[in-house]
């Protein structure tokens, strides 16, 4: 009987500290929170997707010209081998790497949103994860190797290779 009353004082206590959190954030929007912070929201639901920023859809809706990058845990041998191969991490940037929005399905989602949060909300883009240092083998490093893909498709355009070939 006093493990059942424990739980259940710790559980209302934690849903009134996230309460009380979560209204904290939205006075804070708009003011001393950051420099783009006005206008910024991060989704999360307990179970399913968590997203910061646009999502394709409504970016492709704006008429911005975006590129999609998208890497799933499956890739990454961390995730296999806790077990959590299942879900993905989708960002929405455009030409130059400027982050408008990701989402990220998965077991980690809740560890793994943060750094996309930070990098838009502080105007940080592609290039700025992908010489951020991360712990190996962190679930983390799979936004690493996100924004690795990401260069390594930059690398792909024939105004690069030109570049390329002029100093190699």
């Amino acid at each position: 009987m006093k493990r059942i009353l424990f739980v259940s004082v710790l559980a209302m206590s934690l849903m009134l500290a996230l309460s009380g959190l979560s209204a904290a954030l939205a006075e804070t929007a708009g003011s001393a929170a950051g420099p783009a912070a006005e206008g910024f929201s991060l989704e999360t639901e307990t179970f399913g997707p968590l997203r910061v920023g646009m999502t394709e859809k409504e970016a492709r809706a704006k008429g911005m010209k975006i590129q999609v990058m998208r890497k799933d845990f499956r890739s990454y041998g961390r995730t296999v081998a806790d077990g959590h191969p299942e879900g993905f991490i989708k960002v929405v940037t455009d030409g130059r790497g400027r982050i408008h929005g990701a989402t990220i399905v998965g077991e980690a989602a809740s560890e793994l949103i943060h750094e996309w949060t930070f990098a838009m909300q502080y105007g940080k883009g592609m290039r700025h994860i992908l010489i951020m240092q991360h712990s190996f083998p962190s679930v983390s490093m799979i936004n690493k190797m996100l924004a690795e893909d990401w260069m390594m498709k930059k690398m792909e355009s024939s105004w690069m290779r030109r570049l390329m070939r002029m100093f190699l």
